[in-house]
């Protein structure tokens, strides 16, 4: 199957990013608005989602990521840091993957943050700080562990194993010294001084994706419990339903646009069978969340809305006052 063109690529991540930067641009003048003062410091979180969110997106641009799947494997590489100095483009491969588990790293703080707020209100207000260097930490562990699973794979790029398919698809040669930067995934290794596949299980790529699953699934159980814990809570009711219903939005958002696509990228190619572009269809959904989840976190709460539509009923009514003042002037124009 013929690759997408790298102008497609760049045409559909720099739309995408345009798209998330105005759409989360709006979303944190919704948070800073007066009316939105009853969020108290929960507006901080907001307000980093929608960082995230812009980062993630100005990055997908800035780079250019691509996904081949191949026959029990997938490789991922960046047409903008193919050729870098290693290091650096080790490096930028290594945020790429930060950056996918940072939506999800971040709700687990919004989950507790509600938790909290229903349960334990005073101890929240009085250590939001400390909260908020506990998540900076724990931040810090968790991207720690996605560069050791990506370290765990890295020095695979010396077999080869997507020479092939690289070459004939994109003209990347892997035999080129410097190596090209990629992010080479086979779970089998290849026979010796051969093309034919079966020689073993390739644990280093095995191990490496089901850390990372595991990573993930782990901090979807721990949002699905605080959410059960929170609308059990006798305090439920006096908390603001709608903003725990844009919280559970939020949440699902990454699982259909991140998590689900990822799985099928890594899931697929261990079935032995190539499933030609499948990996860069799931990519471009990956890239698209960030345009998705600023939209719907506006439409899932009623005081976004609001402010939204009074502002184009302003709108509409200084136009109409602008029309009537016009016509005012002119029919005073001609009885002169």
């Amino acid at each position: 199957m013929t690759a997408v063109p790298r102008w497609i690529h760049q045409v559909l991540l720099n739309s995408f990013a345009l798209l998330s930067f105005s759409g989360n641009i709006l979303l944190i003048v919704m948070v800073a608005h007066p009316s939105s003062k009853n969020l108290g410091k929960y507006r901080v979180l907001l307000c980093s989602f929608a960082l995230v969110d812009m980062t993630i997106s100005l990055f997908h641009a800035s780079v250019i990521p691509v996904f081949v799947q191949a026959e029990f494997g997938f490789v991922i590489f960046a047409f903008q840091t193919l050729y870098l100095n290693e290091k650096l483009g080790y490096a930028l491969n290594e945020i790429y993957c930060i950056l996918f588990y940072e939506p999800f790293v971040l709700l687990t703080f919004h989950f507790f943050y509600r938790l909290m707020s229903v349960t334990r209100t005073d101890d929240l207000q009085a250590h939001f700080l400390k909260g908020m260097t506990v998540a900076i930490v724990m931040n810090g562990v968790i991207a720690m562990m996605i560069v050791a699973d990506v370290w765990l794979i890295y020095p695979e790029i010396e077999e080869n194993f997507f020479a092939e398919v690289l070459m004939r698809d994109y003209h990347v040669d892997l035999n080129k010294i410097p190596k090209p930067n990629i992010i080479p995934v086979h779970y089998i290794v290849r026979l010796q001084h051969a093309h034919e596949y079966g020689s073993g299980l390739n644990w280093h790529s095995i191990l490496s994706m089901l850390n990372c699953g595991t990573v993930i699934n782990l901090l979807i159980i721990f949002n699905i419990t605080c959410g059960k814990l929170i609308a059990m809570s006798v305090a439920f009711r006096q908390m603001q339903v709608q903003l725990f219903r844009a919280l559970v939005v939020q949440f699902t958002i990454p699982v259909l646009f991140c998590v689900l696509p990822f799985a099928l990228i890594v899931g697929l190619p261990a079935t032995g069978i190539s499933f030609g572009q499948a990996g860069n269809v799931m990519g471009f959904i990956v890239s698209a969340f960030p345009v998705i989840d600023p939209i719907c976190m506006i439409l899932a709460y009623s005081k976004f809305r609001a402010i939204i539509t009074q502002f184009f009923r302003q709108l509409a009514t200084r136009e109409k006052t602008t029309i009537v003042q016009s016509m005012h002037a002119s029919s005073f124009a001609m009885s002169r």
